[in-house]
């Protein structure tokens, strides 16, 4: 017997996506401790969490990192909710165009900065092979955004009313 129905998938979504940030944050922070000021430690976190990772250009420490991981997990979040909501009819079609366009730059952008890093660390050194790891969860992100694209536009194209 399960508790979970098969059309529950994208309930989801508004925690799998934030946990998946946290676990990023964790990687990045972790990876940091055991080599300080490596070029390494940051780059998913910073490509995936854009806008607000925009912030680390100017200053990478501990508390600017705890601050983007807080705000990001929050974006997260509200990405994922925008999928959730569009797949159960809670959305309009202005507001489901609205947040494909916002998912679709934010999961583009993300993976494509995502996808240059990884190709250059993959290429790089030793010290960028262990970074690897942080990769996961980012290219996770990228994934579960494009999930949520997925149900914002089918939302959109489908013209469902809100439910009341």
């Amino acid at each position: 017997m399960s508790f979970i129905k098969a059309d529950d998938g994208p309930i989801r979504l508004p925690l799998f996506l934030p946990g998946l940030n946290v676990c990023l944050y964790l990687i990045t922070v972790a990876l940091d401790w055991v080599e300080p000021s490596s070029a390494y430690a940051g780059r998913a976190m910073f490509a995936v969490d854009i806008p607000f990772s925009l912030y680390m250009v100017s200053s990478d420490d501990a508390n600017t990192l705890t601050l983007i991981a807080v705000l990001s997990t929050v974006w997260w979040y509200f990405i994922g909710r925008i999928g959730y909501d569009c797949k159960k009819g809670k959305i309009g079609r202005l507001a489901s165009g609205l947040g494909a366009i916002l998912i679709f730059v934010t999961g583009a952008v993300g993976a494509s900065i995502c996808l240059v890093y990884l190709v250059e660390d993959f290429r790089g050194d030793n010290a960028a092979r262990t970074a690897l790891i942080q990769y996961l969860p980012a290219l996770a992100l990228c994934v579960g955004a494009f999930a949520s694209l997925f149900y914002a536009a089918t939302s959109l194209l489908r013209g469902r009313a809100p439910v009341r």
